[in-house]
């Protein structure tokens, strides 16, 4: 999963971040992203975005992971 801020047009820097954490054996896993606008602290691009996800089997081969 790509996350793009629409940062290009502007003319300020800006730098992302995103981590992942997934457990396989709970099923079970968790995305932070975090963008940060480096000249200004309080502009439209700082926002954090946090998802968890689960996954659900059917049968022994299909696997669905809302997202």
């Amino acid at each position: 999963m790509y996350y793009f801020t629409g940062v290009v047009s502007d003319s300020k820097p800006s730098f992302d971040m995103r981590l992942v954490y997934d457990n396989t054996r709970g099923n079970w896993g968790a995305l932070l992203f975090k963008s940060f606008e480096l000249t200004e602290h309080n502009g439209p691009f700082n926002y954090a975005l946090v998802v968890l996800n689960k996954r659900y089997f059917i049968g022994s081969r299909i696997l669905i992971t809302p997202r």
